[in-house]
């Protein structure tokens, strides 16, 4: 089956990311960290695929990992999680193929809202039987100033490890044997010291939470348990990744003179 090339924001969608509840990440450790961290198989082609972003916005491939086939069963004998690309934005399988076998589709649906994602009919079924983890170096967020500017916050784990964001895929087959995969990402309200950058962060599960989650066992929605913020470190960074083309180590720099929560 050949897949379907990567979907590029519009100029509109790419406009409104630094708005979004969870619109920029960035992922740079390595294949073997990332698969040891996950316990997940990464094929090779996958592995050679997998260079250093500091900048990955809504419309482009992102690394995922999802719940193995019963062939690629571990020691113990559960079915091993094994990583795959994804386009960031969930296109729904039910979605109508439009003009060159491409889905109908102008929704960019890169978050989902914990809170309503069971029951959302562009969720609910990736819910109950498609759950997967978005492995992150970090997160940005954009907090709003009482001058009506925006300041980019960087967001990583405070003991320095990978984070998995909670996230929903879905597989959209094209006419022509064409197969789409996407995912979005779960969100949550945000509580503690964090609401003063923004009032929702990104779904980060810890790591006894991420074999039930790829299991797809039955869960609702108030019986996620996101990282609490506490566990997380903020500092403010430069404007330079504002542009959603920007790239490079220099975009989660802090600025001069400020140190980290």
């Amino acid at each position: 089956m050949k897949q379907h090339d990567t979907l590029r924001p519009t100029e509109n969608e790419a406009g409104r990311e630094e708005t979004a509840m969870c619109g920029r990440f960035m992922l740079y450790s390595n294949s073997e960290a990332i698969a040891a961290h996950f316990g997940a198989r990464l094929a090779p082609e996958l592995k050679a695929l997998l260079v250093p972003r500091y900048n990955i916005g809504p419309g482009s491939p992102v690394l995922g990992i999802r719940q193995g086939s019963e062939r690629g069963r571990g020691r113990d004998g559960a079915p091993r999680p094994e990583a795959t690309h994804f386009l960031w934005g969930l296109i729904p399988a039910w979605v109508k193929a439009g003009p060159e076998n491409r889905p109908d589709w102008r929704l960019n649906l890169f978050n989902a809202r914990l809170e309503t994602a069971a029951e959302k009919p562009a969720f609910r079924g990736a819910w109950r039987h498609r759950r997967c983890l978005l492995p992150a170096d970090g997160f940005y967020e954009w907090q709003r100033r009482e001058d009506g500017s925006k300041q980019p916050w960087c967001m990583q784990a405070r003991d320095g490890d990978l984070l998995a964001f909670a996230g929903l895929w879905d597989a959209w087959h094209g006419p022509d044997g064409s197969v789409l995969q996407s995912c979005t990402i779960l969100t949550t309200g945000a509580t503690g010291e964090f609401k003063r950058i923004h009032g929702r962060m990104p779904v980060i599960l810890a790591r006894e939470d991420y074999a039930p989650w790829l299991a797809a066992e039955p869960l609702t929605p108030d019986r996620v348990r996101p990282c609490p913020p506490e566990t997380l470190r903020w500092f403010p960074v430069g404007r330079g990744v504002n542009n959603p083309h920007a790239e490079g180590p220099q975009l989660i720099r802090p600025l001069a003179g400020e140190t980290e929560d």
